[in-house]
Formats: C-alpha cells, structure tokens, sequence
C-alpha cells in the first residue's frame, strides 16, 4: 500500500491543476481518500518549507544588519546612513512578507 502511495504522490506531483481537476472526477471512493491523504502531505510539506525560508530571511536580514554596524565606522557616513536606510527598508518588506510565522 505504502509503495501505490508513492507511486501516487509522483505522479499527482507532474499533474497540472486543470489536469488534477479532470483526474479527481475519476476517481472512486478509496482513490480519492488516497489523493486527499497525498495532497495534504504535499502542502504540510510546503507549508514547512515556506515558514522555515521565511525564518532564513529574516536571519539573514539580521546578519546584514550586525554586518553594517560592523563596518559603520570604516565607510564614509553618508554611504553609511544610505546603506542602513536601504537596508531598514529592505527588511520592513521581508518582515512584512514574513508576517507572524517567525
């Protein structure tokens, strides 16, 4: 059973949503319980991999900032104030992006 779900889930993988609409008509009762089963799979899994590159973004975010303090005193103050502004600017838009799945 385990290796038909595979065989399953690799297949639903290459099927476009038009495609996926016109399969799930098809199916019977057991199949479409097995469809329902692999798709909920597919998004938990998704759903995990977009929370923890949202984390990565606002880590990396994070290292940019200590990095520019870190240099804040090697370059001239005007690049300085512009780097930091471009860069408070770029993570209010990751942050935003990230919401509240930090």
């Amino acid at each position: 059973m385990e290796e038909i779900k595979e065989k399953f889930k690799i297949q639903v993988e290459m099927l476009s949503d038009k495609d996926i609409k016109n399969v799930v008509k098809k199916l019977d009762k057991e199949e479409l319980d097995m469809f329902i089963d692999t798709m909920e799979g597919r998004n938990a899994e998704l759903r995990e991999k977009l929370v923890s590159l949202k984390q990565e973004v606002v880590r990396r975010m994070d290292n940019h900032e200590l990095l520019m303090e870190a240099v804040g005193e090697e370059i001239p103050r005007k690049a300085f104030l512009f780097l930091k502004e471009c860069l408070a600017e770029v993570k209010g838009i990751a942050e935003e992006v990230v919401g509240g799945d930090k």
